[in-house]
């Protein structure tokens, strides 16, 4: 009996870890075993509205771009394990909130929303080795972001920044690639 089941958890957990660098698209969720869906793929699929991912524990990967999202449910802040989120080419039209308690992520990509400003809470994300800003109409970055300090590569493309605003920026993150377009000669941005 103790090698049946010995071999029958070997067997279990040899399957959910064969499992991670699977993506999931929509079609296949339902008949996923919910414990070893690590990566989710929901770009270019329309949606207006998110189904409840939180039935998911371990998901690690989500891919929303390329959709019609406007914002993002409540329980969007249960989803804590995430390292990897793409928003990017939605309808945003503000910062979603509930991805302040997403402090695990890695990498983040909102390019291409109107976004227009960045909340404080952005600073919570201290393990963020990539973040794509890429014309999300930001017109300055709040303090806090200045606490991104595990911060690798940034970009600001698609954006107005003056070159003072360009090289402080560049100065606080002197480790980190920071993509601008070229300077502008508009009003300074401290």
């Amino acid at each position: 009996m103790r090698l049946w089941l010995a071999i029958f958890f070997s067997f279990q957990l040899f399957n959910s870890f064969s499992q991670v660098g699977k993506v999931y698209e929509l079609a296949d969720l339902a008949e996923a075993n919910r414990d070893s869906v690590f990566s989710i793929d929901l770009s270019k699929s329309k949606l207006t509205e998110i189904p409840d991912l939180t039935i998911y524990p371990n998901l690690l990967e989500l891919n929303l771009s390329k959709n019609k999202l406007t914002r993002l449910p409540s329980w969007f802040n249960q989803l804590t394990r995430l390292k990897r989120l793409n928003l990017s080419k939605n309808k945003l039209e503000s910062f979603p909130i509930y991805l302040c308690a997403l402090t695990q992520l890695e990498e983040l990509d909102l390019s291409e929303n109107n976004l227009g400003s960045l909340p404080a809470c952005i600073g919570y994300f201290v393990h963020l080795k990539k973040l794509d800003l890429f014309e999300t109409r930001l017109s300055d970055l709040p303090p806090a972001f200045s606490e991104l300090r595990q911060l690798e590569f940034l970009d600001l493309r698609g954006m107005n920044f003056s070159e003072p605003f360009q090289t402080k920026w560049r100065t606080l993150f002197d480790k980190t690639v920071i993509e601008f377009d070229q300077p502008c000669d508009c009003l300074e941005k401290n």
